[in-house]
């Protein structure tokens, strides 16, 4: 049995996030075109995904775009010709949602994966995707680990993605409406207004006292998610046959994506190497880090699995939607408050307090540089530490202010003191300086930077990782800059300027580790090089050189003896050949691992030496360096080849370890033209891709397709299965022939509360506040305000469902109490 290829899926925002993903340890990216997918605001030249795909290509990663909106009529020639220039730009995939993308010429020959927004959440609709030649289905996010168990078990052939961190959306993907019901920024054209981020009021109205005044249940952030974080359940979704492990984030900066891609990569490379083979990488590339990761220290909204084991509780932050950042310890004193007059300007940048590491998260806000001394306005305050860590100059801390908004600082330096009362340090230096570039004093330890306690973690790991840190604050020295503190201590945090709404006993968190963003960002924190096997061949005459990696892919460069002695001679007419000694083996092999290159490696004993009449080899040691450097790039070149160009010159495409999965378009019964996701269907999908139209279907193809099933007359009510078509899902003409092709020639409607809500939820607001229905609460007379909107909330308690419904003509309430 094959070993079970298993990815790590990156986001990508841009070139430079994308290639700092794949360093870490990707083994492929997802990223946005210039226009149509699901984050408008991550847009990307296709320039700048031609050198993404060019350099990811070296490690056998591969790069999927984008185009995972709804289309309009008159977008649907220029999302082709978007296409088109992906593939010439070398993308192994797109990520669609609209059908209409399945009618394109353009698609044949890619992989085709069906978006999360298409909500594939029943094995019907995976079914149905199979035949329509999908070759990978991302799984909702609200998926149990048995729901996702069941479609692995039933479709092994299928490769299933699951999301396994970054922000949850707390309405099914793909049929949420209500951003473009409040402001006409649709989610499902890449324009979320992110409405369930805002803060909301939920009420209940008594229908049997209706004069009473409506209560006011709960108010916040009602509807924001916390962020998914799967990586302590990564193994068990690794044996329930997933096959891509996906972190979301396409709007998040490097050091966000940097850090996930590195956390994964080492728990998933340990998976792979505790499984006897069963599962290998669908990548290659020694990676190595010179930083620990550790999801807690970038940005995040605190952290839940629940879905994953088939909860929905607990999984809103209702306080806030901004990074809060993790706990330090809490303000035991502080200096005098803001002068009269002032206001919060004066603390200079009221931006991010994670200062841009996190693109347009949004964080706490925060204070300006720390560049500079603390001068005549300068404050402090005093934080009685609750973890053993470092604190250093530049970290960023949050808090919730006397309103209870999250608020945060910027620190200028820090220092280690005796007792919040005194103000000394206790070692009488602080965290700007000391001999031997430490700080804190003579001894000082630092804390393990890769150490942070994570909700999620399996029980007894808490303990051990708290231990872990105590004997690693026990043993290392503070870098510059840093105090090694312990639980119990106290330190200074001297800040520019006086921070208001802050009081003692405030809880402080840091949401900027300067020291961790300081490692994630050194020049050598990231190298991945592909390891290459290479030969020196001389028959006598001619020398050869070659290079190969374990996909299959090689290069070389020729030249003869007597080719050198005729260039050396045509340089310098009086060069003396006779001068020259036969090239050694050690001297070549010494010259062969120095490549130049820092993204290839090469070991001496990976070199295979195939020398005939040694004594003939006489050529300088700058002509053995010449050809060497002519034979890498040759190898260099095979692996820019885009999957179109290899198959133009029948090569393997990184190995052909995908060709199986590519789309061949659509027959005439409107089902893919060959059998996907097959390994053994490769030779037919390849020769469907090559031959015809799309649209056009030929004998082979038919025979193809209808190995997969019926005729396709039995085809014709497909879609029943779906319940009707929602017409807000529909917003081109090719879409609605398609869906009518799939349904006998109609298209039904899906039942009334589903065309009503404007977004579907398994978070339950009432089970979170009030009294859920298993445990005898009632579900009517619920309402939520949002601004001045009100959604009526509607309940399917047998399915655990929440739906928002815009009460109508979208009142608020006359009178409330509470």
């Amino acid at each position: 049995m094959m070993p079970r290829k298993l990815e790590l899926l990156s986001p990508a925002r841009n070139l430079e996030v994308g290639t700092a993903a794949i360093m870490a340890g990707a083994d492929a990216v997802y990223i946005g075109g210039p226009s149509f997918g699901a984050r408008s605001a991550a847009g990307n030249s296709i320039e700048d995904i031609t050198a993404l795909c060019a350099f990811a290509h070296r490690f056998g990663a591969h790069v999927y775009m984008t185009v995972n909106t709804l289309l309009y009529d008159h977008e649907l020639e220029g999302v082709e010709q978007l296409i088109a220039d992906g593939r010439k730009a070398g993308i192994d995939g797109i990520i669609v949602q609209d059908p209409a993308v399945l009618t394109m010429e353009a698609a044949r020959g890619l992989e085709i994966h069906a978006s999360t927004q298409m909500n594939i959440d029943t094995l019907d609709k995976v079914a149905f995707c199979k035949k329509l030649g999908f070759g990978q289905i991302v799984v909702p996010r609200e998926f149990s680990l048995d729901e996702i168990r069941s479609f692995c078990q039933t479709y092994p052939e299928i490769r299933f993605e699951v999301f396994v961190s970054g922000a949850l959306c707390v309405s099914v993907s793909g049929i949420c409406y209500i951003s473009e019901t409040m402001t006409d920024r649709s989610a499902n054209r890449g324009s979320c207004a992110q409405i369930c981020r805002l803060p909301m009021d939920m009420f209940h109205h008594d229908r049997k006292n209706p004069e009473a005044p409506d209560e006011k249940i709960a108010s916040g952030h009602l509807l924001s998610m916390k962020d998914n974080l799967r990586l302590h359940e990564l193994e068990d979704l690794v044996e329930a046959g997933a096959s891509s492990f996906k972190i979301e984030g396409r709007l998040k900066d490097r050091d966000y994506v940097v850090n996930q891609v590195a956390a994964f990569r080492e728990r998933l490379d340990k998976i792979i190497a505790a499984s006897n083979g069963r599962y290998e990488r669908s990548s290659s590339g020694v990676v190595s880090r010179g930083f620990i990761p550790d999801v807690s220290k970038t940005f995040n909204r605190g952290f839940t699995s629940a879905w994953l084991h088939g909860d929905n509780a607990n999984m809103t932050n209702t306080s806030s939607p901004k990074s809060l950042g993790e706990l330090m310890g809490k303000v035991t004193a502080l200096s005098s408050t803001q002068p009269p007059g002032s206001d919060r300007r004066a603390l200079g940048n009221r931006g991010s307090a994670q200062r841009g590491h996190n693109g347009r998260n949004s964080s706490a806000h925060g204070a300006g540089g720390a560049s500079t001394g603390g001068g005549s306005g300068g404050a402090w305050i005093d934080m009685r530490m609750e973890r053993a860590t470092m604190v250093s100059n530049g970290d960023s801390y949050t808090f919730f202010d006397a309103t209870g908004e999250l608020t945060g600082f910027r620190v200028n330096r820090v220092t280690l003191i005796d007792d919040a009362s005194t103000g000394r340090n206790a070692s009488g230096k602080s965290a700007s300086g000391g001999r031997n570039g430490t700080n804190g004093g003579k001894g000082a330890k630092a804390a393990k930077s890769g150490w942070t306690e994570v909700k999620g973690v399996r029980k007894g790991e808490t303990a051990q990782a708290a231990a872990a840190t105590s004997s690693a604050t026990a043993g290392a020295a503070a870098p510059a800059g840093s105090i090694a503190v312990q639980p119990g201590q106290t330190v200074r945090l001297h800040l520019l300027s006086a921070i208001e709404g802050m009081s003692v006993g405030c809880a402080l968190h840091r949401n900027v580790d300067a020291v961790f963003i300081r490692n994630i960002n050194m020049p050598k924190a990231l190298v991945r090089r592909m390891p290459l096997q290479a030969g020196i061949a001389f028959d006598g005459n001619n020398v050869v050189i070659s290079f190969a990696d374990e996909l299959g892919r090689s290069g070389s460069a020729a030249v003869s003896i007597s080719e050198v002695h005729a260039s050396l001679m045509a340089e310098n007419p009086d060069f003396d050949l006779g001068g020259l000694n036969p090239l050694k083996p050690e001297v070549m092999l010494s010259k062969m691992v120095k490549l130049g290159d820092d993204n290839v490696s090469l070991a001496e004993s990976a070199i295979k030496l195939d020398i005939s009449e040694p004594e003939k080899l006489l050529m300088p040691l700058s002509a053995f360096n010449s050809l060497r450097r002519a034979a890498l790039q040759d190898y260099l070149s095979t692996t820019q080849l885009t999957r179109e160009q290899c198959r133009e010159r029948n090569l393997a495409y990184m190995g052909g370890t995908t060709d199986c999965y590519i789309f061949p378009g659509l027959n005439a019964s409107g089902f893919a033209a060959a059998p996907v996701c097959d390994p053994d269907s490769a030779d037919l999908i390849t020769a469907a891709v090559t031959s015809g139209p799309a649209a056009a279907a030929t004998a082979a193809a038919d025979a193809a397709a209808g190995a997969e099933g019926a005729p396709a007359a039995e085809y014709d009510n497909e879609l029943d299965f779906m319940g009707g078509i929602d017409s807000r899902l529909v917003f081109n003409e090719r879409s609605r022939a398609f869906y009518m092709q799939h349904m006998g020639g109609r298209l039904e409607p899906p039942k009334p509360i589903i065309e009503k809500a404007v977004m579907t939820c398994r978070n339950c607001l009432i089970k979170n506040h009030a009294v859920c229905h298993d445990d005898g609460g009632s579900t009517v007379g619920y309402y939520l305000l949002i601004g001045k909107h009100r959604f009526n909330i509607v309940t399917n308690c047998k399915r655990c469902l929440m739906y928002l419904v815009p009460a109508e003509g979208n009142p608020a309430p006359v009178k409330t109490a509470g």
